[in-house]
Protein backbone atom coordinates (compact mmCIF):
# COMPACT_ATOMS: atom_id res chain seq x y z
CA UNK A 1 0.00 0.00 0.00
CA UNK A 2 1.47 3.49 -0.98
CA UNK A 3 2.23 6.13 1.74
CA UNK A 4 -0.59 8.66 0.18
CA UNK A 5 -3.05 5.77 0.41
CA UNK A 6 -2.00 4.74 4.20
CA UNK A 7 -2.47 8.34 5.48
CA UNK A 8 -5.93 8.67 3.96
CA UNK A 9 -6.48 5.13 5.84
CA UNK A 10 -4.97 6.79 8.96
CA UNK A 11 -7.77 9.57 8.88
CA UNK A 12 -10.52 7.16 8.03
CA UNK A 13 -9.47 5.41 10.87
CA UNK A 14 -8.52 8.53 13.09
CA UNK A 15 -13.17 9.48 12.50
CA UNK A 16 -14.48 6.14 13.40
CA UNK A 17 -12.18 5.89 16.66
CA UNK A 18 -12.97 9.14 17.84
CA UNK A 19 -16.19 8.48 17.68
CA UNK A 20 -15.65 5.30 19.81
CA UNK A 21 -13.86 7.58 22.84
CA UNK A 22 -17.28 8.56 24.16
CA UNK A 23 -18.66 5.20 24.06
CA UNK A 24 -15.28 2.99 25.59
CA UNK A 25 -14.86 6.41 28.39
CA UNK A 26 -17.49 8.53 29.38
CA UNK A 27 -20.30 5.68 28.94
CA UNK A 28 -18.60 2.56 29.85
CA UNK A 29 -18.18 1.52 32.92
CA UNK A 30 -14.38 1.43 34.89
CA UNK A 31 -15.44 -2.32 36.32
CA UNK A 32 -15.43 -2.97 32.59
CA UNK A 33 -12.64 -1.45 31.33
CA UNK A 34 -10.52 -3.09 34.30
CA UNK A 35 -12.06 -6.63 33.49
CA UNK A 36 -11.06 -6.26 30.07
CA UNK A 37 -7.46 -5.46 31.01
CA UNK A 38 -6.90 -8.09 33.71
CA UNK A 39 -8.33 -10.61 31.02
CA UNK A 40 -6.09 -9.46 28.62
CA UNK A 41 -2.98 -10.24 31.47
CA UNK A 42 -4.49 -12.97 31.93
CA UNK A 43 -4.37 -14.30 28.39
CA UNK A 44 -0.53 -12.81 28.10
CA UNK A 45 0.28 -14.78 31.10
CA UNK A 46 -0.97 -17.93 29.71
CA UNK A 47 -0.15 -17.26 26.34
CA UNK A 48 3.57 -16.32 27.63
CA UNK A 49 6.09 -18.75 26.49
CA UNK A 50 4.22 -18.47 22.87
CA UNK A 51 4.92 -14.36 22.41
CA UNK A 52 8.38 -14.95 23.93
CA UNK A 53 9.02 -17.30 20.95
CA UNK A 54 7.73 -14.43 18.56
CA UNK A 55 9.53 -11.93 20.21
CA UNK A 56 12.74 -14.21 19.88
CA UNK A 57 12.05 -15.13 15.96
CA UNK A 58 11.17 -11.56 15.04
CA UNK A 59 13.72 -9.52 17.35
CA UNK A 60 16.88 -12.16 17.50
CA UNK A 61 16.79 -11.93 20.96
CA UNK A 62 17.40 -14.81 22.85
CA UNK A 63 14.32 -16.62 24.54
CA UNK A 64 15.04 -16.32 27.94
CA UNK A 65 15.47 -12.40 27.25
CA UNK A 66 12.19 -12.16 25.40
CA UNK A 67 10.74 -14.20 28.37
CA UNK A 68 12.11 -11.28 30.44
CA UNK A 69 10.03 -9.01 27.90
CA UNK A 70 6.95 -10.92 28.51
CA UNK A 71 7.25 -10.75 32.34
CA UNK A 72 8.09 -7.01 32.28
CA UNK A 73 4.97 -6.49 30.37
CA UNK A 74 2.81 -8.27 32.68
CA UNK A 75 4.22 -6.74 35.96
CA UNK A 76 3.61 -3.04 34.14
CA UNK A 77 -0.03 -4.10 33.71
CA UNK A 78 -0.48 -5.02 36.99
CA UNK A 79 1.48 -1.82 38.38
CA UNK A 80 -0.84 0.14 36.15
CA UNK A 81 -4.21 -1.09 37.29
CA UNK A 82 -2.74 -0.73 40.79
CA UNK A 83 -1.78 2.67 39.98
CA UNK A 84 -5.09 3.63 38.41
CA UNK A 85 -7.76 2.21 41.39
CA UNK A 86 -5.21 3.71 43.85
CA UNK A 87 -5.83 6.94 42.05
CA UNK A 88 -9.16 6.88 40.91
CA UNK A 89 -11.45 7.76 44.63
CA UNK A 90 -8.80 10.87 44.27
CA UNK A 91 -8.95 11.98 40.38
CA UNK A 92 -11.48 12.17 37.48
CA UNK A 93 -9.99 11.17 34.08
CA UNK A 94 -11.95 11.86 31.08
CA UNK A 95 -11.14 10.53 27.13
CA UNK A 96 -9.43 13.18 25.15
CA UNK A 97 -9.34 11.51 21.97
CA UNK A 98 -7.30 8.83 20.03
CA UNK A 99 -3.84 8.37 21.26
CA UNK A 100 -0.73 7.64 19.27
CA UNK A 101 1.62 4.74 20.12
CA UNK A 102 4.57 4.08 18.40
CA UNK A 103 6.18 0.53 19.26
CA UNK A 104 10.07 -0.11 18.93
CA UNK A 105 11.54 -2.46 17.79
CA UNK A 106 13.73 -3.55 20.87
CA UNK A 107 10.56 -4.07 23.56
CA UNK A 108 7.69 -4.94 20.56
CA UNK A 109 5.37 -5.74 23.27
CA UNK A 110 6.62 -3.89 26.76
CA UNK A 111 6.86 -0.55 25.91
CA UNK A 112 3.38 -0.35 23.94
CA UNK A 113 1.52 -1.59 26.33
CA UNK A 114 3.21 0.93 28.88
CA UNK A 115 1.14 3.26 26.64
CA UNK A 116 -1.88 1.48 25.91
CA UNK A 117 -3.23 0.83 29.27
CA UNK A 118 -3.14 4.41 30.63
CA UNK A 119 -5.06 5.74 27.52
CA UNK A 120 -7.77 2.68 27.39
CA UNK A 121 -8.33 3.56 31.30
CA UNK A 122 -9.02 6.86 30.77
CA UNK A 123 -11.23 6.14 27.99
CA UNK A 124 -9.24 6.85 24.84
CA UNK A 125 -8.98 4.47 21.21
CA UNK A 126 -5.41 4.04 20.13
CA UNK A 127 -3.87 3.78 16.61
CA UNK A 128 -0.73 1.53 17.06
CA UNK A 129 1.95 1.81 14.89
CA UNK A 130 4.85 -1.19 15.59
CA UNK A 131 7.98 -1.28 14.07
CA UNK A 132 8.21 -2.80 10.63
CA UNK A 133 10.33 -5.76 12.12
CA UNK A 134 8.29 -6.85 14.42
CA UNK A 135 4.70 -7.02 12.79
CA UNK A 136 3.93 -10.67 14.26
CA UNK A 137 4.34 -9.54 18.01
CA UNK A 138 1.58 -6.10 17.19
CA UNK A 139 -1.02 -8.43 15.59
CA UNK A 140 -0.31 -11.16 18.44
CA UNK A 141 -0.83 -8.13 20.84
CA UNK A 142 -4.43 -7.19 19.26
CA UNK A 143 -5.28 -10.62 19.10
CA UNK A 144 -5.14 -11.04 22.75
CA UNK A 145 -6.79 -7.58 23.28
CA UNK A 146 -9.62 -8.55 21.35
CA UNK A 147 -10.05 -12.09 22.91
CA UNK A 148 -10.24 -10.24 26.33
CA UNK A 149 -13.30 -8.27 24.89
CA UNK A 150 -11.78 -5.05 23.91
CA UNK A 151 -14.33 -3.29 21.73
CA UNK A 152 -12.94 -3.16 17.52
CA UNK A 153 -11.24 -0.58 16.47
CA UNK A 154 -10.44 1.26 19.78
CA UNK A 155 -7.23 -0.31 19.83
CA UNK A 156 -6.03 -0.21 15.53
CA UNK A 157 -2.33 -1.30 13.82
CA UNK A 158 -1.26 0.65 10.98
CA UNK A 159 1.71 -1.17 9.78
CA UNK A 160 4.44 0.54 8.01
CA UNK A 161 7.65 1.89 7.73
CA UNK A 162 8.89 4.52 9.91
CA UNK A 163 7.63 7.68 7.59
CA UNK A 164 4.61 6.30 8.00
CA UNK A 165 4.81 6.80 11.84
CA UNK A 166 6.17 10.45 10.93
CA UNK A 167 2.90 10.64 9.42
CA UNK A 168 0.42 9.28 12.11
CA UNK A 169 2.49 11.76 14.51
CA UNK A 170 2.12 14.94 11.59
CA UNK A 171 -1.70 13.82 11.67
CA UNK A 172 -2.25 13.63 15.45
CA UNK A 173 -0.81 17.10 15.62
CA UNK A 174 -2.92 18.97 13.17
CA UNK A 175 -6.08 17.46 14.90
CA UNK A 176 -4.72 18.88 18.14
CA UNK A 177 -4.24 22.15 16.61
CA UNK A 178 -7.62 21.53 15.13
CA UNK A 179 -9.53 20.69 18.35
CA UNK A 180 -7.79 23.60 19.80
CA UNK A 181 -8.75 26.51 17.26
CA UNK A 182 -12.66 25.11 17.65
CA UNK A 183 -12.93 25.71 21.04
Amino acid sequence: MSLPLQILMIWITYFKMHILVFNIGALSHLKKKLDIIQKYTALLSENSEAFATLISQETGKALWDSMGEVKAAIGKLNNSLKAFQDRTPHERYAPIGVFVVLGPYNFPLHLPNGHIIPALLSGNSIVFKPSEKTPAVAEYMLQLWRQAGLPENVLQICHGRGDLGAQIVLFGKLMQLRNHLLV
